[in-house]
C-alpha cells in the first residue's frame, strides 16, 4: 500500500518497505491532493494561491494562479514551479467522480 499526505509544506509518501518519505517540497501551505488518470499528483498550495502538477519524480508544474487572490496568470502552458506565471485554469482535470481518486 502506498499513502500520500500534505505535511506543511511537503508531499509525504509512506510505504511498508520505505516508511514515510518527502516526495515534493517547497509549498507554501498545501491543502489538496489528488490523483489524475495519468498518475500526476494535483497539489493546492493555499498559501501561495497555485495549484501545482507533479509528477513521478517529484517536480511541480503551476497549473493555475498567480500567486494573488485575484485573476490567475495566464490561461494556456502550465509553467515549471519556478515561474512567476501560471495558468488560469487547466485542461484535462478529472470532471467526473469516477475518475477522481483524493485522500
Amino acid at each position: 500500500d502506498t499513502i500520500w499526505y500534505a505535511s506543511g509544506s511537503q508531499i509525504k509518501v509512506w510505504t511498508e518497505s520505505s516508511g514515510i518519505v518527502s516526495y515534493a517540497s517547497g509549498f507554501s501551505g498545501l491543502g489538496n491532493i489528488v490523483q489524475d488518470a495519468n498518475g500526476y499528483l494535483i497539489a493546492t498550495d493555499r498559501s501561495a494561491n497555485r495549484v501545482y502538477r507533479i509528477d513521478q519524480e517529484g517536480n511541480k508544474i503551476c497549473i493555475a494562479g498567480n500567486g494573488s487572490t485575484a485573476g490567475g496568470g495566464s490561461v494556456r502552458n502550465p509553467q515549471p514551479a519556478d515561474s512567476d506565471s501560471c495558468p488560469s485554469r487547466w485542461v484535462g482535470l478529472p470532471t467526473s467522480k469516477e475518475n477522481r481518486s483524493a485522500w
